[in-house]
């Protein structure tokens, strides 16, 4: 839980929104509202003109202080979050998570097969992605786990939405829109600077695959998660059921998306962190996440490079 000595970050947040809406009172009690009969009669269309763009240049203001106060009060959160000692950490020793007999299933596809259709690689198959660290790629414990995890879930739920901060050329989302026998929808963020072109990559991935799979659907963003404007994006796209993180392995990086995820989970969804053992920040932030009450409970999948199950 969080110490009661923390000051809330939400308190910033709370007083900006509380301003826009005075200032929105404000030019309703101006009347804005009849501008389009009885002061238009009235002759008086000049003088509340006036009044109107004196009214909107406050409400201008007001915006721009508020989108000042939500970044400041996410940067407060990771600050906190940061300025933990290591002897203020649980320790983690995170469950097996109930998915995880998912690895042993033994009708996964191969990886080439999911990335495989009609016959034809399709555009996120890379082959230069074979010879980059290692068999991350075409490892049975990689994408084809994803498959059928994805597919248990969507036997689950009568719809699922899929959020992915990191796309590269898309793999993760063709696992998903391969597996997943409900309404689907993907959304996926990235810098579109690890992989070169990597978003066209994903998204001519995707536009075959919605032309051939009717309940799946897709958006990509271009741009960093910690940007409020990237944020204001997907957010009304959500909420998810699935947040999956693999974007910036800082562990400043990883605690803003971990933050960012549960303000954009659904209440029963779950929260996936890649390379929970390939990068140490991310137990890292795991770690903190937890200390602060961010998530009440992590799980663990063992597949390639670990996989962290966080529960709100």
């Amino acid at each position: 839980m969080v110490s009661t000595m923390l000051p809330n970050p939400n308190d910033a947040r709370d007083q900006a929104v509380k301003r826009l809406r005075k200032t929105l009172s404000l030019m309703v009690n101006a009347g804005l509202q009849p501008l389009g009969g009885e002061v238009v009669r009235a002759g008086l269309v000049d003088s509340r003109a006036a009044t109107i763009n004196s009214l909107q240049a406050r409400l201008n203001t007001v915006q721009a202080e508020l989108r000042q106060e939500i970044d400041r009060a996410q940067a407060t959160v990771v600050e906190q979050a940061l300025a933990l000692s290591a002897a203020q950490l649980p320790n983690l020793m995170p469950a097996a998570s109930r998915l995880a007999p998912l690895l042993e299933a033994a009708d996964r596809p191969a990886a080439r097969d999911i990335f495989t259709f009609n016959g034809r690689l399709l555009p996120c198959w890379r082959e230069s992605d074979l010879g980059l660290y290692d068999d991350w790629l075409t490892h049975p414990r990689n994408y084809p786990m994803y498959y059928a995890l994805f597919r248990q879930l969507s036997a689950e739920r009568p719809r699922l939405r899929l959020l992915e901060i990191g796309v590269r050329t898309g793999y993760l989302g063709t696992a998903f829109a391969r597996a997943v026998s409900v309404p689907a929808y993907y959304v996926g963020l990235d810098p579109n600077l690890y992989m070169a072109d990597g978003l066209e990559y994903a998204a001519a991935t995707y536009r075959l695959l919605r032309d051939q799979l009717p309940t799946f659907n897709y958006a990509l963003w271009e741009g960093y998660s910690w940007r409020r404007s990237a944020q204001v994006s997907l957010e009304h796209c959500g909420p998810y059921d699935v947040v999956h993180i693999d974007g910036d392995h800082s562990l400043a990086g990883k605690l803003v998306d971990l933050d960012l995820a549960r303000r954009l989970l659904a209440p029963d969804g779950l929260v996936l962190v890649d390379d929970f053992k390939h990068h140490a920040p991310v137990a890292d932030a795991i770690r903190r996440a937890l200390r602060l009450g961010w998530y009440q409970r992590c799980d663990y999948i063992d597949t390639m490079r670990g996989l962290a199950v966080l529960v709100p």
